[in-house]
């Protein structure tokens, strides 16, 4: 559906999960079409449930081991802030990131 963006917004793209396990899209259009103006931009919103927002292609070699040394820098961070070194999740993750290279 077709949606109007607030004042001060010239474009949006991306998705947004629901409690209730919806998945709401938003994207942008700028490319010239037969049912808009040309050079007019248009907004719409896609809603969809979680089954029908499914991965197409399995995942690369590189996103493997980003997601790897992710969860190995969180489960560090969590380390950290249970042990006192750290007051906030900011600092645990800055030292996190230095000690935990890739």
């Amino acid at each position: 559906m077709k949606c109007e963006l607030i004042a001060g917004l010239e474009a949006i793209s991306g998705s947004m999960k629901q409690k209730n396990g919806t998945r709401v899209i938003f994207r942008t259009y700028r490319k010239p079409s037969v049912n808009r103006k040309d050079g007019e931009s248009e907004t719409r919103v896609y809603i969809r449930s979680e089954e029908s927002f499914q991965r197409k292609k399995p995942l690369s070699e590189k996103e493997c081991k980003v997601r790897g040394l992710f969860v190995r820098r969180q489960a560090y961070a969590q380390e950290l802030m249970a042990s006192g070194r750290c007051r906030t999740k900011k600092e645990a993750w800055k030292i996190a990131k230095e000690e935990i290279r890739a």
